[in-house]
């Protein structure tokens, strides 16, 4: 069982080895800023564990808006990892990293998402937003152009790239675009994906007590959705 609970400083190894295989030397945190992320906005490091073993983390922060025009980079977004950008009281949450070990349980990143989710249902965010990736697009590029691989789907309707798909699972959450030269990522040739879940209690603060109920029940909603489709396809 994968279970998800907030960064401790004891947390700041597994982090480190987790980002170091997830990403390139590039892209992985150092501890320096891990350390300065968490002394920032504590609650928004997360760590997933299995079988007492930390399988995944993530980092989120508060920030006052992000221009869906303009498409600001990472490294604009987060001062370059920092996360200085941070602001307490911001009506966004935004996604510096989320990372899964290999190995890790399949419902990892998904129940990470669902958490992050939540907090921002609990500090009643408008919205939780994040640029994600599309991994196979280089083997795509000279037949598409990124707009067009990022909504390119199968004949069974599943899009074409696993991460893409992979969010698309995710329950309320919107795939807006591409943003060019979002991080350098080889395999996305350094486009992100923009994805936005809007905070569905945003207008009713009596909920947020009972953030952890309502993301539950949206989990259990959409898995039931998943198995009716699968039984129908039978």
């Amino acid at each position: 069982m994968v279970v998800i609970r907030s960064f401790e400083p004891a947390d700041i190894a597994a982090y480190l080895a987790i980002q170091e295989t997830a990403w390139d030397e590039t892209m992985a945190a150092a501890e320096s800023k891990l350390a300065e992320r968490f002394r920032i906005f504590p609650k928004g490091l997360l760590v997933a564990e299995h079988n007492d073993e930390v399988v995944g983390c993530a980092t989120f922060i508060r920030i006052d808006d992000y221009d869906e025009y303009l498409k600001p980079s990472w490294e604009d977004t987060t001062d370059n990892g920092w996360c200085r950008t941070h602001a307490e009281d911001g009506p966004l949450l935004f996604g510096v990293d989320l990372s899964v070990a290999k190995g890790a349980p399949r419902l990892t990143a998904p129940m990470l998402f669902m958490s992050a989710m939540e907090l921002g249902m609990r500090l009643g965010v408008e919205a939780t937003i994040w640029g994600g990736r599309m991994p196979r697009y280089h083997k795509h590029s000279e037949a598409m152009s990124p707009e067009e691989y990022l909504f390119a789907k199968t004949k069974t309707g599943r899009y074409i790239d696993p991460e893409v798909q992979l969010y698309s699972k995710i329950p309320g959450v919107e795939i807006r675009g591409v943003i060019p030269e979002y991080f350098k990522d080889f395999e996305s040739l350094n486009n992100g994906v923009l994805l936005r879940w809007p905070n569905p209690i945003a207008r009713y603060p009596f909920l947020r007590p009972f953030a952890g109920t309502v993301a539950a029940s949206i989990y259990r909603v959409s898995r039931g959705r998943k198995r009716a489709r699968r039984r129908n396809r039978r």
